[in-house]
């Protein structure tokens, strides 16, 4: 039942398509136009062949005219009958004197309207009394010499017969065609609504593996560029879940150590009556495990801001050797409570133009990440130098490295390595770190192998004084 349901609904669908009827009300009116062109095309031809006609016997009747003793002028004069042979009437004027002449020896219209048609009078399928509308004469008129004017016409009526045999039998064609064309868009719309949904079933066949290329396809068409584009986007909206869902977990692990930590505070507080100092002792512990949230959070918005590219900056003049120099300051004793070697290699006078905060948490967060990931009696190493108009900084580390494949996962929001996570932190360092830089007009990148440390490389546009 299912099945009948939906093959009809299938069969049905392209009457409820809009482009059926569009491309339908196209058809038609295109029918109607070229009918409409050639219609009019065909009754200028029939017009022109009858004038031309028209045309060829007055210059027979002109040429046999001048062959008699005195010419035309005579005939006028003379009143003298000539005899005419595929023209049904001929006027010729001159003053006050008028000749009306008649190819069957009795004139086809009345000799007084002749008379009182205009010398310039012309027209294709006329009437001869006013007011001069649509009519079955085709009239032409001629100034001759010696001041003749000849005005001439035969009966169109044949040529009108014929054109509208002709447009009876284009509107019989158009009433024909005009459902076969309704059926043609029909059959096309359907076909397209059928190839379109196995499109779309096989589209659902290939989103519903976790391998989203690995379904076979049908050869390429024209839906095959949207078919390609969706997957890509169903791909990278996959990608996008996984990591937030990893980011999610990572950002639980992390909150949950701090807002345990407070949580068990206040609950000791609260068992037992205490004095004033424990209860203040009590208090710094939740302050400071609560301001460990707030970093936290802080953290992940500043993240989010400089990913986001609506970060402000504050710019100045920075010295990098000098503003390098007080970051190796503060985790001396980090490096040290590691056994870690600290060294720096750092060229004088570099200047850029930044922001001296966000460069310090930038260079903070490099050092930190060095220092981090490497074990003790390791060695972290800070160079500097300038190169054409380029200060190049090196954070070199002796770490467990980073491998080829999370080289590039390793500037996401919240990612993490499997190696690195048992380490502290949120994964939200070098994410931070990156768009900062590039703020600033720079670059980073990493070269690394696993265990065989890392080097993350900045490049600053050098600002000169002056």
């Amino acid at each position: 039942m299912s099945f009948v349901s939906h093959s009809r609904g299938l069969f049905l669908s392209p009457l409820a398509d809009k482009s059926f009827w569009q491309l339908g009300l196209f058809l038609v009116l295109a029918q109607l136009l070229f009918s409409t062109i050639n219609l009019s095309g065909l009754k200028n031809h029939i017009q022109e062949e009858q004038v031309n006609r028209l045309n060829l016997q007055v210059d027979r009747f002109l040429k046999r005219s001048e062959l008699h003793r005195g010419g035309l002028g005579s005939i006028l004069r003379e009143q003298r009958p000539e005899k005419l042979s595929g023209i049904d009437f001929i006027r010729l004027t001159r003053g006050d004197d008028h000749l009306v002449l008649s190819g069957e020896g009795s004139l086809p219209v009345d000799f007084q309207t002749l008379v009182r048609l205009e010398d310039d009078f012309h027209g294709n399928w006329v009437s001869l009394t006013p007011p001069y509308a649509k009519g079955r004469w085709v009239v032409i008129n001629r100034r001759l010499g010696d001041g003749i004017r000849l005005l001439a016409g035969i009966n169109g009526q044949n040529g009108q017969l014929l054109y509208r045999k002709l447009w009876t039998s284009a509107v019989n064609t158009s009433l024909i065609l005009l459902p076969l064309s309704i059926i043609l868009v029909y059959v096309l719309t359907f076909f397209r609504r059928l190839r379109l949904k196995n499109r779309i079933d096989e589209l659902g066949e290939t989103l519903s593996k976790k391998n989203d290329r690995s379904a076979q396809r049908t050869p390429k068409d024209e839906l095959s560029p949207l078919h390609d584009r969706l997957v890509e986007l169903a791909s990278q909206n996959r990608l996008l879940v996984e990591t937030m869902q990893e980011s999610l977990d990572n950002v639980a692990h992390d909150l949950r150590t701090p807002m345990a930590r407070l949580r068990s505070v206040a609950e000791y507080g609260l068992q037992t009556q205490r004095t004033e100092s424990e209860y203040q002792q009590l208090l710094s512990d939740c302050l400071e495990e609560s301001e460990r949230v707030l970093s936290i959070l802080k953290i992940m918005m500043d993240t989010a801001e400089a990913e986001a590219g609506t970060i402000t900056l504050d710019f100045e003049t920075i010295d990098i050797g000098r503003s390098l120099t007080e970051i190796l300051g503060l985790y001396e004793y980090v490096a040290e409570e590691k056994n870690i070697t600290l060294s720096s290699n750092l060229q004088q006078n570099l200047l850029i133009r930044g922001d001296r905060t966000r460069m310090g948490q930038a260079w903070a967060n490099l050092l930190d990440n060095s220092i981090k990931y490497t074990a003790e009696h390791g060695m972290v190493r800070i160079e500097s130098e300038l190169r054409d108009q380029w200060i190049i900084t090196r954070f070199i580390d002796s770490g467990i490295g980073i491998s080829e494949s999370e080289q590039q996962r390793i500037w996401q929001r919240l990612y993490r390595g499997d190696r690195s996570r048992s380490q502290p932190g949120l994964g939200l360092g070098l994410s931070y770190v990156r768009p900062i830089i590039e703020a600033h007009g720079g670059n980073i990148s990493v070269t690394s192998s696993l265990d065989q440390g890392a080097i993350f490389t900045v490049e600053l546009p050098v600002y000169r004084e002056g």
